[in-house]
C-alpha cells in the first residue's frame, strides 16, 4: 500500500481531494438494475439511457473497476459507490436479488433510487383501486394480493439509508393515464410512511 501512495499520484492527494474525484465520477452515474432474461445470471447492471438520450452512464464494470484498484482505493470507495450512484429499478425481482448480493452496510449506503413510471403508475393504480373498494369481493382481493406482490419486488425497507426516489421521465408513457397523486400514492406507499423525497417528472409535477 505505501509504494502505491508513493506512485499514485490520485493516492497522493488529501482524502478531501480525493472524495471530490470519487464524487466527480460517480455522482451522474445511473445504474440499470433488471432481470436477465438468460439464466443462470438473475439480474443484471447496464448503463441507464434516459429518453430522448437524456442520461448516459458509465458502465458499471468501469465503475466497480475503480474501487478494486487497491486496498486504499477499495477503503475509499466502496460504500461511497452506493450512496452516489442511481439505481435505476424495475418490478421484476431483479433489486431484492441484487441486494441479497450486497454487504449489509452497502444496502444502507444506497441513498437515491430511479423508479419507472409505469411501475409508479401500477403501485399507485392498485392502491386507489382497493380504496375505493372496502368491501372483500375478488376484484378487491386480487387487487390487494397485486399491490403485495408489487411492494415486495421493490424492497425499500431494506435500504434505511434511502433519502430519494426518482420517478423516471420517460417520454413513451402517457402521463395523463396516472397524475401526480397517483405516481406520489404509489411511491408513498411502498416506502410505508418513511420520510423520504419523491420527485416526479416535470409532466406531471
Amino acid at each position: 500500500m505505501a509504494r502505491n501512495q508513493r506512485q499514485s499520484p490520485l493516492l497522493r492527494l488529501p482524502g478531501e481531494l480525493r472524495n471530490i474525484v470519487y464524487e466527480y465520477t460517480f455522482s451522474d452515474a445511473i445504474v440499470s438494475v433488471y432481470r436477465s432474461s438468460a439464466p443462470p445470471e438473475y439480474f443484471k447492471m447496464n448503463p441507464y439511457i434516459g429518453s430522448g438520450s437524456s442520461y448516459f452512464t458509465t458502465a458499471p464494470p468501469e465503475l466497480a473497476a475503480l474501487t478494486k484498484t487497491c486496498r486504499q482505493i477499495y477503503a475509499d470507495t466502496h460504500l461511497l459507490l452506493f450512496r452516489l450512484i442511481t439505481l435505476h429499478v424495475h418490478s421484476d425481482g431483479s433489486l431484492g436479488y441484487l441486494l441479497s448480493t450486497l454487504e449489509n452496510s452497502q444496502q444502507h449506503a444506497i441513498a437515491t433510487i430511479q423508479l419507472t413510471t409505469q411501475d409508479a403508475s401500477v403501485g399507485g393504480t392498485l392502491l386507489e383501486s382497493i380504496t375505493k373498494r372496502p368491501g372483500n369481493d375478488l376484484v378487491y382481493q386480487g387487487d390487494y394480493l397485486d399491490l403485495l406482490e408489487w411492494m415486495e419486488s421493490l424492497p425499500f425497507d431494506k435500504l434505511p439509508g434511502l433519502s430519494r426516489v426518482i420517478v423516471e421521465e420517460d417520454g413513451q408513457w402517457a402521463y395523463k393515464r396516472a397524475g401526480e397523486a397517483t405516481l406520489r400514492a404509489g411511491v408513498a406507499h411502498c416506502l410505508k410512511g418513511r420520510e423520504v423525497e419523491i420527485v416526479l417528472p416535470p409532466s406531471v409535477a
